[in-house]
C-alpha cells in the first residue's frame, strides 16, 4: 500500500519512479488484495500511456478491468477501458477507438451506468471533430447535453460539451443558440482559478462567441 501511495506521488514528478513502485506494490500484494491490484494496474497504466509505453499501458487496462469486472466494481472498471479508449483516440486510431468506445456505451447502459454516459458522448464528439465530422460531432454533443447528469459529471465536462456547441453554433450563424449555451455556464458562476481543463473550455467557447459577434479585442485577450 504504501507503495502504490508513494507511486501515486512520482506519477506527477518522475513518471519512471511511479513505474517501479506500482511494480513493486503489484510484486507485493498477497493473492487477497484483488482491488488493490487492480488499482495499481489501472494507474500503471496510465503512467505507462503518457510515458507513451502503449502496448503495456494496454495490458495494465486490461487486466485491471477484468479484475473490477469479477468484483462487480464497475465504476473502475469503467476508467479501465476508458484508458484503453484513450490511447486509440490520442494515437489517431478513432475509428477503432469509436468501436471501443460503443462497446462501453452498450455496457454502461446494461449496467445502469447512465451518469458515465455524456463523458462518452462527448468524448466522441471530440474524436469526430479531429476527423472533420463536424455533423456527427454536433449530433454526439447534442446526445451528451441529454444524458448529463449534474450530480455526477466533471466541471470541465459540462462546460466542455456547451462550449463546442457553442463554437458549432457560432460557425454556423446561429448567434442566440451560442449565447444560450454561454449562458448556461455563466450561470454556474463556476470558480475556474484552480482548474486549468475546465478553464481553457470556458475561455475557448467564450472567445469563439465574441470572436463571431464582432468584439475581437475581447476575444483576443480570452485566447
Amino acid at each position: 500500500g504504501l507503495y502504490s501511495k508513494r507511486a501515486a506521488a512520482y506519477s506527477k514528478i518522475d513518471l519512471k519512479k511511479a513505474i517501479d513502485d506500482y511494480t513493486t506494490a503489484l510484486e507485493s500484494f498477497s493473492s487477497h488484495d484483488d482491488i488493490h491490484k487492480a488499482d495499481a494496474y489501472l494507474f500503471r497504466g496510465q503512467v505507462y500511456s503518457d510515458l507513451g509505453k502503449f502496448v503495456l499501458a494496454n495490458e495494465d487496462f486490461k487486466r485491471a478491468y477484468n479484475i473490477y469486472e469479477a468484483h462487480k466494481e464497475y465504476r473502475y472498471m469503467v476508467f479501465s477501458q476508458q484508458g484503453v479508449i484513450k490511447i486509440f483516440s490520442m494515437n489517431g486510431f478513432y475509428e477503432k477507438a469509436k468501436i471501443e468506445r460503443d462497446d462501453l456505451i452498450k455496457k454502461m447502459k446494461s449496467l445502469k451506468l447512465d451518469s458515465y454516459l455524456a463523458n462518452e458522448y462527448y468524448n466522441q464528439a471530440l474524436d469526430y471533430k479531429k476527423m472533420g465530422e463536424r455533423n456527427l460531432e454536433y449530433k454526439s454533443l447534442l446526445m451528451a447535453e441529454r444524458a448529463v447528469d449534474r450530480n455526477s459529471i466533471e466541471k470541465s465536462t459540462y462546460i466542455g460539451i456547451h462550449s463546442r456547441l457553442i463554437e458549432y453554433y457560432c460557425e454556423h450563424g446561429l448567434i442566440k443558440e451560442a449565447k444560450k449555451h454561454l449562458d448556461l455556464i455563466e450561470a454556474e458562476n463556476y470558480e475556474l482559478s484552480e482548474d486549468l481543463s475546465s478553464q481553457l473550455n470556458y475561455l475557448e467557447g467564450k472567445a469563439k462567441y465574441l470572436q463571431t459577434i464582432g468584439n475581437f479585442d475581447g476575444a483576443l485577450a480570452l485566447a
